[in-house]
Formats: structure tokens, sequence, C-alpha cells
């Protein structure tokens, strides 16, 4: 008998994401109803669900046909129906369903940036530990798919958005990281402190033998929250923090209580430019069961993610840096202080009225020209005109040749967009391969 045998379900979006949750609860003996305003989308999911779902368009659905509904992550809460759903208290999020089977140890990853990141060092670091590892949610496989795999899986990794936590009701990981929250998405949530308050959500119902990991910064992150927690910083003292991970040059300080650990991290140093990252991986991995010697093994191993921090070539004595993953402020930020200096800023995409203005102190020390382009272009010329040389294209292969032309050896560009892609490109990724394309017709070019 199944699950939910005998009981009515409902899932709002037609996605990835949502096909896998309406085919997992119809596998659990649920009666489901799927609904989506995407005709296509709807057609789609009729062809692969076949008679196990019902499939209707949004508005022909009423919160009450069904007594709970499981909303898809990027269906915003001002959708008609979702809003109708949670007002009845029927809503939840595909994370719920993950929480109620419990199949694996789960460390659950959100944050603004390296979520991807922390992720993949985790399975990396599982692997090499010799767990049966599966990733997914928002990077990966969706939940509703892991949750129908045959293999016994023993560790499982996954990121989870705010769009994701918004809706959740009774997620618990055995282990949360927040890697960090910086203004994001601010054109789904209506302000900064709904953002944070979703993301809190990842640690409202862990309980005291459940492990929060964040970094010092966020110390006071989800205040309510009954989790043990571990700090993760530079510098940090054992005897006045309880459980954490301390960043010391090329050591990491692994510390429980009076159990401790060290791990080098002159190896890692080299190819994983944000260090914090891979000691958030390395804590939670230590605390569920990996070793050191694994731990270390896995990380030397690691490979940084496609579009993140990407070293894409060295020509002329100019180093051409990837980090089109850079879809916030935070993360152009990140970025343009990791690479040091002098930066020749390639930024811009889809204007989502970001405040520009709010980040130009910490990027004008390593900055000697911007390379703004896109919808956004004009907002960023106008916010940092002033302090920094900007020049204006429409598109991001236009602002390639233009830097191509100007820069000179011991220079490094970036592309640290600051933004989404939506305006020119499909995703970050699709933009990232058009950066590695315009780079790799210099060399032609130049040959020609």
């Amino acid at each position: 008998m199944g699950r939910y045998e005998g009981q009515h379900w409902g899932v709002i979006g037609a996605g990835r994401t949502g096909v896998a949750a309406a085919r997992y609860l119809a596998a659990e003996g649920a009666g489901v109803v799927l609904a989506d305003d995407d005709p296509g989308a709807l057609g789609k999911a009729a062809e692969v669900l076949a008679d196990l779902v019902e499939v209707r368009p949004a508005d022909a659905v009423l919160a009450t046909d069904a007594a709970r509904w499981v909303i898809s992550p990027g269906i915003p809460p001002t959708h008609p129906l979702v809003a109708a759903v949670r007002d009845s208290g029927r809503g939840c999020s595909d994370l719920d369903l993950w929480s109620a089977a419990r199949p694996a140890l789960t460390v659950a990853v959100t944050g603004t940036n390296g979520k991807s990141t922390v992720c993949a060092m985790l399975a990396e670091i599982f692997r090499e530990s010799g767990f049966e590892t599966a990733l997914g949610a928002n990077y990966g496989t969706p939940v509703g798919e892991l949750l129908m795999s045959e293999t016994r899986v023993e560790r499982a990794i996954l990121e989870v958005s705010s769009f994701q936590l918004m809706y959740a009701e009774a997620f618990s990981p055995e282990v949360a990281i927040v890697t960090n929250l910086a203004p994001d998405h601010l054109d789904w949530h209506s302000d900064l402190t709904e953002y944070r308050t979703a993301k809190e959500r990842i640690a409202r119902e862990m309980t005291p033998e459940q492990l929060l990991i964040v970094p010092r910064e966020l110390a006071d992150f989800a205040p309510d929250s009954a989790a043990m927690r571990a700090i993760v910083g530079e510098g940090l003292d054992p005897a006045t923090v309880e459980r954490g991970a301390s960043i010391r040059d090329d050591e990491l300080l692994l510390f429980f209580g009076k159990r401790q650990a060290n791990l080098s991290l002159a190896d890692v140093r080299e190819k994983i430019p944000f260090i914090e990252n891979a000691a958030m991986a390395a804590l939670a991995a230590w605390s569920t069961g990996a070793s050191v010697e694994q731990i270390s093994a896995a990380l030397q191993r690691f490979e940084p993610l496609a579009h993140r921090f990407e070293v894409v070539a060295e020509r002329r004595g100019v180093t051409w840096v990837n980090d089109s993953k850079a879809t916030n402020l935070h993360a152009l930020v990140a970025a343009v202080q990791t690479a040091g200096g002098p930066v020749r800023l390639l930024a811009g995409g889809k204007d989502k009225g970001l405040n520009w203005g709010s980040v130009i102190d910490a990027i004008i020390p390593s900055t000697i020209r911007v390379y703004a382009f896109g919808e956004s272009a004009d907002a960023i010329r106008d916010a940092w005109q002033e302090r920094l040389d900007v020049h204006v294209s429409d598109k991001l292969i236009d602002a390639v040749r233009v830097v191509a032309r100007e820069a000179n050896a011991g220079d490094v560009v970036l592309l640290a967009p600051g933004t989404s892609s939506f305006d020119e490109f499909a995703s970050y990724a699709e933009r990232g391969l058009a950066f590695r394309e315009a780079v790799a017709s210099l060399d032609q070019e130049a040959g020609s």
C-alpha cells in the first residue's frame, strides 16, 4: 500500500519538478491533479504521465480540489491558485515529500551564491567515502525522481532555493548549510525580509540533533531554530565557538566540542577560489561520517564547476575568466575581489532594477574599467560613471571585442555579470558558453 493511498493531491506547475512530484504521488497511491497556465507544458505533461494524473488548466482548478498541493518552485506566490492554496493552508513543497519519506541522511544547501559548488564538493567527498550518494532538487535530479529511485541511497545532497523553501512546511534535513545571504530574486520576493525569511525555513523545523552550518556573518541566522549551530570563518577560536571550521592560512581546523581534526588547504586553494565553500563541505562531511583523509582526497580531485570563476584563456599575458554564474551583485563583488586585479569587468544582462551603486566601493580597488552590456548597461553606467570608466555595449560579444583591443598583459578580463541572462540568453550557462566562444574567436581573428 502506497504512502498516500486514497488521498487527493494537487501539483501546481508542469515543469520537470512538478511532473516528477505528480508521478511520485501517483505511484504512492494518491489521486493527483496537475495544474499549469501553459497549455504546451500541460500537453507535454499529459503525454509523459499518461493516465496516472489528471491534467487541467490552472484557471479551471480550485484550492478545494485537493487536500494538499505541492507548489513548484518558480510559481510565484501572487499566482491566483497558489495564493488560494496557501490561504487555505493546503500548500507545501516537494521538499516536504522528501522529509516525509526520509530515504537517506540528508544535507541541504541554500544561500545566495556557492550552493552548487558546495553540493558538488559534498557529492565528491561522500563518494570518496564509499557512500551511495544522490544529488538533486534545485541542482541535479528533481526530488520526485529521487524518491522513485530503486537505488538504496545512504547520503542525499539537496540544493534548495528560496522558491522551494518559501513553500516548505515540514522540511528538516539532518544537516543544513547556508553559504551566504545577499539581496537576490527581489523581482520574485517582495523584499529582502521575505527572501531571508524564505531561506530561514531550511532550519525552522530542525531538531536539536540536527546541524545548521553558517558563515560567521550569519551567526544569528534562523534564531528560533532548535538545531545545533556550527560557524565557518577565518581564524575562529574553538575556545569561544563550540562547533565549526576555522580557516587558518593553508590549514582548516574542524572542531566539534573536544573532537578536532586538521586538513591541509595548500593544494585546494590553488583551484578553488572561494575556500569557505570547501570548509563548509568538509565540515558537513566530517560531521556525517567522512574521514579527513577521504575529504582531503576528494577536494584535491575536485574540479570547479563550469561558468563559476573558470579561467577560459590566457592570451598575450591577459587572463580571461568566465564567472557567468555571478547572477547577483554579491557574486559580482566576490568575483572581483577574488580576481585581484587589475580587473577589466564585463557586467550586465537583464535589467532587474538592481542597486548597482551599492557595490561600487567594493569593486573600485581592483577594477580599472567596466564594459557594461545588455538591458542593464545604461543603469550600470549611470550608477558607476562618476567613479569608474564605463563603456556601454548592446551585446556581450560587442563588449568582448572592445575589451580585447584594450587589455594589457597582467590584466584580468572578468565576466561577472551581476544579474541574470534572460535579456540575451536562455541561461547563465548559455551566456558562459557564448563568452568562451567569443574569447576563442579572438585567437582565430588574430591568426587570420
